[in-house]
């Protein structure tokens, strides 16, 4: 195999480790600055580019005859995926299902318990194409999105390993996505980052933990709230037994938690500074 890898988290230098320790060549890497696969491919003197685009140009005329793109988030040009190669994606989410962007987030918000991730076949709709691989991934009661994200790592890392093993014996299969089950989550869904008392209180906690991204960087922003006149971040928020106060209401401050009414039981919040 002849690939190319594009992506920026420590998930793609595993698999490029995978790829290069079961004998294949990596031409080359697009990935951002200061991001883990660039400081990985410098160190192996593999040439690395920023922007995807400049693969054409460098690696066009080598022939590649895979491309991954792996924890990438910029759409891919379409002279990139116009090479004659393979293009796979993964995908941190159970396609059809929960296409587009921060996918476990949306899960969780959603009070999902089983998710799952994908390794598909890139075409010009976005999280459309062809299934290679996938995996099941629980979700419990206290997934935040960061552990969320751990988990689907290692799914991911695994089942990239079986698909490896997959295309080296020419045994690899392509399912068809039923579109008709697709679900789509654009960045434009996550405009606010506002917390309504009027929602209850386990929508709240969910809330807080579909945003919960540290210690990796929040790409989406810190739940806020608004208490007694004033806007605050929330760093977490828990549900407990209803006051039956109004929505909003502050029913008790401690040192650690500010306990406030939902619009159907409390919660707990936690890690409450102001906003800046």
């Amino acid at each position: 195999m002849r690939a190319i890898v594009i992506g920026e988290t420590a998930l793609s230098v595993q698999c490029a480790q995978l790829m290069r320790r079961c004998g294949h060549e990596i031409l080359a890497v697009s990935s951002p600055a200061e991001a883990p696969l660039k400081e990985w491919a410098t160190g192996c003197g593999i040439p690395c580019v920023t922007e995807p685009i400049e693969l054409v140009e460098l690696v066009g005329q080598a022939n590649p005859n895979y491309l991954f793109s792996i924890v990438n988030y910029q759409v891919l040009p379409r002279e990139l995926l116009a090479l004659p190669c393979v293009a796979v994606n993964y995908h941190d989410g159970p396609l059809p299902r929960y296409a587009g962007v921060y996918a476990t987030s949306w899960a969780i918000l959603n009070g999902e318990t089983r998710h799952g991730i994908t390794w598909h076949i890139m075409i010009d709709k976005i999280d459309a194409g062809d299934i290679l691989k996938q995996a099941p991934v629980a979700i419990a009661d206290g997934d935040t999105v960061h552990t969320l994200n751990m988990k689907c790592y290692l799914a991911a890392f695994r089942a990239f390993g079986a698909l490896l093993q997959e295309i080296e014996s020419g045994a690899e299969s392509r399912v068809q996505q039923d579109l008709s089950l697709r679900t789509y989550f654009g960045r434009s869904k996550w405009a606010s980052t506002s917390i309504s008392w009027d929602w209850t209180a386990q929508k709240i906690g969910r809330f807080c933990r579909a945003l919960a991204f540290e210690p990796a960087p929040n790409p989406i922003g810190t739940p806020t709230g608004v208490i007694n006149g004033s806007t605050v971040h929330i760093r977490s928020a828990v549900p407990c037994a209803g006051s039956g106060k109004p929505p909003g209401t502050v029913v008790e401050v401690t040192a650690n938690s500010i306990q406030v009414a939902t619009g159907e039981g409390d919660v707990y919040l936690y890690g409450v500074g102001p906003s800046s």
